[in-house]
């Protein structure tokens, strides 16, 4: 059993975190890591689909690209619409700004992704 200075110094530091990013941070990489690749059902991150993440202000922009250019669109606007879906269910994000490349229909996709609201 923790003693009531010792949880209100763990409860302390975790808000300290929180404001700071950290316990966000990696609640995002949880996020990312548990959306899985429509056709393969394999997580984007084991498939290294994911390019690059960043956080500022609650605002996380993904910028990922397809396994192929002529993935079946249907799937890759699920993939996507998953990702945003799991991080807007992340506490302290905001927005989610997704940035899909390396699909012909990529502008498309980013643009109904990016005005899509939950």
């Amino acid at each position: 059993m923790i003693g009531t200075g010792v949880k209100s110094f763990v409860e302390e530091l975790y808000r300290l975190f929180r404001r700071k990013g950290v316990v966000l941070e990696k609640e995002i990489e949880k996020a990312i890591g548990s959306v899985r690749e429509a056709e393969h059902n394999i997580p984007i991150t084991e498939l290294k689909m994911v390019e690059r993440v960043d956080v500022r202000d609650g605002i996380v922009s993904v910028r990922y690209h397809c396994l192929s250019p002529y993935c079946p669109a249907l799937l890759v606007l699920a993939t996507s619409l998953d990702l945003k879906r799991r991080l807007l269910g992340v506490e302290g994000v905001k927005d989610v700004q997704i940035m899909l490349s390396g699909h012909y229909m990529a502008e498309e996709i980013n643009r109904r992704i990016n005005s899509a609201s939950f």
